[in-house]
């Protein structure tokens, strides 16, 4: 079997169907996908939702979306795959891949000959999200994560590429943009950097979280996404406007706990902090104390773990450091 690729339409038609990957290591899966053919002319975009499969408000957003749109209205494609990592999806396993335990938005490019995170991302890089001229990934806080709406773009160097991206991460109308370096960021291996450094101009969409499938979360996700369209010239209209202020964000410090045990949060997805300012009180399991987790940075919390079961190095805070 060789690589199944992304299949359209004709113009003015949408279809859904499946995909399939020539690897050993990913036999017996096929990831459902929309692809949707304009009546007009114009760019192709890749949508994704599910990297972490028990992040629901995007995937519904993203099903949401892709059954709603009109061929008719669009010009160009638009190419939409609900749930990258099926194996998490199905065993409601958050933030990693339960077949080697690996995060599915650490591994790419990804290996033609590594564990099943890194065959799956080599091939969703070169079969999907290469396919097209623009990029929008969509997440949420995973099952433990409380969390404040956000795009996240990784500049690439190149100017055209990054002020596209930007212009994207602006039109999606979260509260916060969080703009990271080409190097030196908070995390490496995401499929944005892939894209990014492929010359797509790509962003990472944030809304909802703990679990939760909230109305809320899903319109924001796809008000986001017809307004990017929109600005892109792929849908008529004004891009609906951005409710309240955004605020760019350009340093993201992630604060991780030394030692685990259980946490005491003593902050929530929003507050804002100074350097120094308690984050929460970890112990062990007879009580005693381990640490004071105070913030190293002033900002605002972006996002916040939920659980007190904290692993060493476990992740507990991310703080959002506004320019200016």
């Amino acid at each position: 079997m060789s690589d199944s690729s992304i299949d359209f339409p004709a113009p003015g038609e949408s279809s859904q169907r499946s995909l399939a990957f020539d690897s050993q290591a990913l036999a017996g899966y096929e990831w459902p996908y929309f692809a949707i053919s304009g009546a007009h002319d114009g760019p192709t975009i890749c949508l994704i939702a599910g990297i972490h499969g028990a992040e629901y408000p995007p995937i519904d957003a993203l099903i949401r979306f892709c059954r709603g749109l009109d061929p008719a209205r669009l010009r160009g494609r638009v190419v939409g795959v609900p749930v990258v990592n099926l194996p998490a999806f199905w065993e409601r396993t958050p933030f990693v891949c339960p077949r080697d335990g690996k995060n599915p938005n650490r591994a790419f490019p990804g290996k033609a000959d590594g564990t099943f995170t890194e065959v799956l991302a080599y091939h969703f890089l070169r079969t999907v999200i290469k396919q097209g001229q623009y990029f929008i990934d969509l997440h949420c806080g995973d099952l433990v994560e409380d969390l404040m709406p956000f795009t996240l773009l990784h500049q690439c160097g190149k100017a055209e590429v990054d002020g596209l991206a930007m212009n994207m991460a602006v039109a999606y109308g979260l509260p916060y943009v969080i703009v990271e370096p080409p190097t030196g960021g908070a995390v490496s291996g995401s499929t944005d950097m892939a894209a990014a450094e492929a010359g797509i101009p790509a962003v990472v969409a944030e809304a909802g979280g703990i679990g939760q499938l909230t109305d809320e979360a899903v319109a924001m996700h796809t008000r986001g996404l017809s307004r990017v369209l929109q600005r892109l010239g792929m849908l008529d209209g004004e891009p609906e406007p951005i409710p309240g202020r955004q605020t760019v964000i350009r340093g993201f410090a992630w604060v991780r706990a030394e030692r685990g045990g259980f946490f005491r949060k003593a902050v929530r997805a929003g507050d804002a902090l100074e350097a120094g300012d308690p984050l929460g009180e970890m112990i062990d399991l007879w009580g005693g104390p381990v640490a004071t987790i105070t913030s190293p940075v002033s900002g605002v919390a972006l996002f916040v773990t939920t659980s007190p079961a904290i692993a060493d190095n476990g992740l507990l805070v991310g703080i959002g450091q506004p320019e200016g």
